[in-house]
């Protein structure tokens, strides 16, 4: 069985570079990436490949990935034109850790043409 193909270390930049210029053709809500920092190679169990997925190292250091994501993004932005914003504040409750009904809440707000952002409820003194 032949392992599967994945970018050289070399080659991450200009494939995460194609793949969100590619991706935002679609005009998606939102991207998100899978792995923000490399792993530490002290926490052991990983494959050797999963160490070094992130856009920062574990020192929070800039790679050249993280660098050509930032570019995409930055280019992409200054190129769009803002919808028009309909603002709600959602508040999470203090005493409340947010769960998949809150997430549902969210979600359901977005359907609704809504522009969500969370508000955290201060904790009574």
């Amino acid at each position: 069985m032949s392992p599967l193909w994945h970018p050289s270390p070399d080659d991450l930049p200009r494939y995460a570079r194609l793949l969100i210029d590619n991706a935002l053709r679609a005009q998606p809500w939102a991207l998100t990436w899978w792995c923000s920092h490399d792993v530490d190679r002290r926490l052991t169990g990983f494959d050797d490949l999963e160490y070094d997925l992130g856009l920062l190292t574990v020192h929070n250091e800039l790679k050249p990935i993280g660098i050509a994501v930032s570019q995409a993004i930055a280019e992409q932005r200054a190129t769009m034109q803002s919808p028009p914003r309909n603002p709600a504040t959602l508040v999470l409750p203090s005493d409340r850790t947010p769960d998949l009904p809150f997430a549902d809440t969210f979600f359901t707000m977005i359907d609704k043409g809504q522009d969500p952002s969370i508000s955290l409820d201060s904790p009574p003194s």
